[in-house]
């Protein structure tokens, strides 16, 4: 159906998907509606296991920093040869033939202002950026890792909603792998700043002041660190059994029933971090498909000590 029985392109899957991805969820959770419907699904046993999937990238194209700033100076240059090689004593930037005359310029400029008027009137605004909060969940009261960690979530979430294709050229994609590497900094000196502020406050959220005086001193560096993979900026390397893999961590949470309840993606490679959030998807999931009962009261609580009928399934057969 999706290819009209004909040989599709290498991505034709991959932009369907893209395309249609809000109708293809939305998908997802009417069809677990019907499984709870068919009494399909019942309140029981949740395994919640995970595996590593590679990503269509190569873990050579994994560059730091420096390395992309250097490619990104060696294609400028590569770039001003080829136009003085073209266009010889001329400058390059001399003016369109429609702009070089006083009548010429007023008519483009008319042209320019009634497009953007009319784009004005059908595009929705940007979206705003988010400002700085506290970390959620747990990870304010985890430390400085923890709220960085919730920083980098946050920076995932929000370039997600943005939802950028992957650049084609070269010249682009060095300058997108640059500019994720140089956000991911930011999100990180924001995080730090906001964590030793909250602990100069003194006061932590159960009311009792912190000990031991102000968090000890954290020098973020002054260049991006760590690296990005120029063909598939959003893949990480992930450790599994006997090495590396370029690609993601897949999670999946399946009933009794052999019903796959909620399912996840991530680039954080230890799977126990991912357990709360399956959880979280879970139990959304099972509410919005009308399944009686919340699987919140399965979780372990302080004060009873309730055994979690929450387990972990065996590995899948990837070696996750």
């Amino acid at each position: 159906m999706i290819t009209a029985n004909r040989v599709p392109d290498h991505a034709t899957i991959a932009r369907f998907v893209v395309r249609h991805e809000a109708a293809l969820a939305d998908l997802f959770g009417s069809v677990l509606a019907l499984c709870a419907k068919a009494g399909l699904v019942s309140i029981g046993v949740v395994a919640i296991d995970g595996t590593k999937l590679y990503a269509n990238a190569s873990r050579e194209a994994n560059l730091d920093y420096e390395r992309i700033a250097r490619e990104i100076v060696a294609e400028a240059r590569a770039t001003d040869e080829a136009e003085d090689e073209r266009f010889g004593e001329a400058r390059g930037d001399e003016l369109p033939e429609e702009l070089r005359t006083s009548a010429g310029r007023r008519k483009w400029l008319r042209e320019a202002k009634q497009a953007l008027d009319q784009e004005s009137i059908t595009d929705p605004p940007p979206p705003a950026e988010e400002p700085a909060s506290m970390p959620r969940g747990r990870a304010k009261d985890q430390g400085r890792r923890g709220w960085q960690r919730d920083a980098r979530q946050r920076l995932d979430e929000r370039r997600e909603r943005e939802a950028r294709p992957i650049p084609r050229s070269r010249s682009a994609w060095l300058s997108e792998s640059k500019r994720r590497l140089e956000q991911g900094l930011q999100a990180e000196r924001d995080a730090n700043e906001a964590y030793e502020a909250y602990r100069a406050c003194g006061i932590s959220r159960d009311g009792r002041r912190f000990g031991g005086g102000p968090p000890g001193p954290h020098q973020v560096p002054a260049t991006p660190t760590g690296k990005i993979n120029t063909t598939d900026p959003d893949s990480r390397l992930l450790k599994v059994t006997g090495g590396y893999v370029q690609g993601y961590n897949a999670q999946a949470a399946v009933s009794e029933e052999q019903i796959v309840l909620a399912a996840e993606i991530s680039v954080d490679s230890p799977d126990f971090g991912h357990l709360e959030p399956m959880v979280e998807a879970t139990t959304g999931e099972l509410a919005n498909a009308g399944v009686p009962g919340s699987p919140r009261s399965w979780l372990p609580t302080p004060a009873t000590g309730t055994t979690s009928r929450w387990t972990a399934s065996p590995p899948m057969a990837s070696g996750s």
